[in-house]
């Protein structure tokens, strides 16, 4: 596994135990959620070779803004489009 994959999976394994373990107030969890899905889009472009990564956590990122509590639901939907 490249360097870059390593970190990758590292950071991914974070997002999971947080989402996992912060369950406790929904809208909060879901912003959590949202911030480390774009923090790993942002790093994930570094990699070219990392689409289907990328294809993952962009679909999860739209469902996160499907699923919001906060902001205007419309603004959310099309986010998540």
């Amino acid at each position: 596994m490249s360097k870059f994959g390593k970190i990758f999976k590292i950071f991914w394994q974070i997002v999971l135990v947080y989402y996992s373990k912060i369950r406790r107030d929904r809208a909060e969890s879901i912003e959590r959620e949202i911030e480390f899905y774009e923090t790993t889009l942002d790093i994930l472009v570094l990699n070219p070779a990392a689409f289907p990564q990328r294809a993952m956590i962009q679909n999860n990122l739209g469902v996160a803004y499907t699923n919001r509590i906060r902001e205007d639901k419309a603004e959310n939907i099309e986010k998540a489009i």
